[in-house]
């Protein structure tokens, strides 16, 4: 998932603008660049970035704003407008305050609240895994927690994978009295086991709680109920990974049906299982991508109108 492009405007301008708006080191908040604080800062504010040297905030800032912003610093506005401020509160907008939410279609809300991204539970997730034919099947699950890798394609990655997995194969008894090897019944039933791990990475630090640029995050409900944030669409992928091992079929293995089967025709099945289990993760995160990248403003739409400016920075 990627972030709204705004963000990178704002620190690219602030970036340029170091003399006039930087803060000392010291005065930083531990850990954080300036771009990082920018992009929290954004956030935080409701910021509407408005080209080049113009910014405007639908939250007042006094005593709030970082101490490189324009109102901190002696009535040096930079092309900095605001309105009226009302009670400053970092999680809420003013119901009155439009915000311009990017990613493509140019829609403007007026939500009533803007809210911060999800905390991800970290630990073990109860899922009980039961095949139709009644295969031996034993899946756990575990999300991990958020982690930052800088090395990331895109600003937020939410992903599925294998941590573990085992597949005991079945074994058959053959009828060769017709000439061919038919199955006639299996004596060893097949086994299933594996372990599945979330896991949610994020380019930079404080990058959840910036717009998500796509999907989930950018429909009219998610706007409607403040849920807006790419830590909010990265929830949404956690959830659907769940939803989609409790509620999805999994890759089966029937030897009931296996019955009859030549020979070459039971082994090719089997192989044809033993690839589908490995590649579970995969067919999770399609189902994902049509339920999380593919809703309000679609991944498509926002690849094709940033695609020149970010190239493949929106791989998922």
């Amino acid at each position: 998932m990627v972030a709204n492009k705004q963000c990178d405007d704002v620190v690219s301008f602030v970036a340029g603008n170091l003399p006039v708006l930087s803060r000392p080191e010291a005065a930083r908040l531990p850990g954080m660049s300036i771009e990082d604080e920018v992009r929290a800062w954004l956030v935080e504010f409701r910021t509407e970035w408005l080209g080049p040297g113009a910014f405007r905030s639908a939250e007042p800032l006094g005593s709030c704003a970082p101490s490189w912003h324009p109102e901190a610093r002696c009535g040096r506005s930079v092309g900095y407008r605001s309105p009226a401020p009302p009670s400053c509160h970092p999680r809420v907008i003013p119901s009155t305050a439009a915000v311009d939410f990017g990613g493509g279609d140019g829609a403007t809300i007026k939500p009533k609240k803007v809210n911060r991204a999800p905390i991800t539970k970290a630990g073990p997730v109860d899922i009980k895994v039961k095949l139709r034919s009644g295969m031996a099947c034993a899946i756990s699950l575990e999300v991990l927690a958020d982690d930052i890798d800088s090395t990331a394609d895109s600003d937020g990655e939410t992903g599925i994978s294998w941590k573990t997995y085992d597949l005991k194969a079945p074994v058959p008894v053959y009828d060769m009295s017709s000439g061919l090897a038919i199955v006639s019944k299996v004596t060893t039933a097949p086994q299933a086991s594996g372990a599945l791990v979330i896991r949610t990475v994020y380019k930079k630090k404080h990058l959840e709680n910036v717009l998500s640029g796509y999907g989930r995050g950018t429909t009219a409900d998610d706007r409607k109920a403040g849920n807006v944030s790419l830590g909010f669409h990265e929830s949404c992928h956690r959830e659907d990974y769940i939803t989609y091992l409790k509620t999805q079929a999994l890759p089966d293995f029937d030897i009931n049906q296996e019955t009859g089967a030549v020979g070459d025709e039971f082994n090719s099945h089997w192989e044809d299982f033993k690839t589908a289990f490995a590649a579970l993760p995969k067919s999770i995160g399609e189902w994902s991508r049509k339920r999380t990248d593919d809703v309000g403003v679609t991944k498509a739409t926002w690849d094709a109108k940033h695609s020149k400016k970010t190239p493949g920075a929106a791989k998922h």
